[in-house]
């Protein structure tokens, strides 16, 4: 074999070797090359390359491991979580009430909701399943499909009060339940496979508007609004640049008839993507084509 030859293959086969002293970790986030120390009831214990340092990783986020004797190690702890691909979705949203469950999840937001009787025989099961389902759409708008309950308070109906002669002297409460939450995702959209699924295009189709305007509605005093408003439209969308910001995918685009220009992306495939963005009235979803 001539010595250029022989140059080539060590140019290819070094790189395997040194690749195979080491453990591959596979994230939700991508691929980490380490020496996995330890694995935990909740997470892992890993070192870099050429590091002493100990660094932990929660098994939450782990999908599998590739160890460098061969063997591989997979992990189901995300299997449970489904895909969340707008606020339609907010069905596939599951609730928490451990936090060792959402560690190592990526942290969306605040998805707290309230929700009152209409009268005071009103149902308080029924008011304390309203706000549970608002609090899912909350955090299904903004991509989550996860929520660590923090806090729920219910009060009962209270009844008004009358004099003897029958006259209302004070006016009865329905039942009140107020329910707070930080809502999670298991996965965080990659920017990078964003970017590649993008292309070079610039000019895409807007083919869907969700809007819950429930979340700061002061017109509905009784917060029993529990529904997404959809709305076909057909609109163009023009992408002027991708910019990444504490790990979430933003987009500067500008959509006919529509005052914001700075869009969260919360999914993506090869064929549409959805963009979220808040105002003081609620939480909106554009449902964006890619391909025409």
């Amino acid at each position: 074999m001539k010595p250029a030859r022989h140059f080539l293959l060590l140019f290819f086969v070094l790189p395997y070797f040194a690749f195979a002293q080491y453990d591959t970790i596979y994230s939700t986030t991508g691929k980490i090359v380490a020496n996995v120390k330890e694995i935990g009831e909740n997470s892992i214990k890993f070192s870099y390359q050429n590091e002493d340092l100990l660094n932990n990783l929660n098994k939450n986020v782990i999908k599998k491991i590739v160890f460098k004797s061969g063997r591989v190690q997979t992990f189901s702890n995300l299997s449970g979580y489904k895909t969340v691909k707008s606020g339609l979705d907010y069905e596939n949203v599951s609730i928490s009430q451990v936090f060792e469950e959402v560690k190592g999840l990526y942290k969306i937001g605040e998805a707290g909701a309230k929700a009152k009787g209409t009268t005071v025989l009103s149902s308080i099961e029924k008011v304390k399943e309203r706000a549970i389902r608002k609090m899912k759409i909350t955090a299904a708008m903004q991509g989550a499909n996860v929520v660590y309950q923090t806090q729920i308070n219910t009060t009962d109906n209270i009844p008004g009060e009358t004099d003897p002669n029958g006259k209302s002297t004070k006016a009865g409460q329905p039942t009140q339940t107020t329910i707070s939450g930080i809502a999670y995702s298991s996965e965080q959209p990659s920017i990078e496979e964003f970017k590649q699924v993008i292309g070079n295009r610039k000019l895409f189709s807007v083919i869907n508007l969700y809007e819950f305007e429930n979340v700061f509605n002061i017109l509905d005093p009784f917060n029993s609004n529990t529904d997404i408003k959809v709305k076909t439209i057909n609109k163009t969308m023009e992408l002027n640049s991708i910019n990444e910001e504490s790990g979430f995918i933003y987009v500067q685009s500008k959509i006919e008839k529509e005052n914001n220009t700075k869009f969260r992306v919360i999914f993506f495939n090869n064929e549409e993507f959805t963009i979220e963005y808040k105002t003081d009235k609620g939480i909106y979803n554009y449902r964006v084509r890619i391909l025409n």
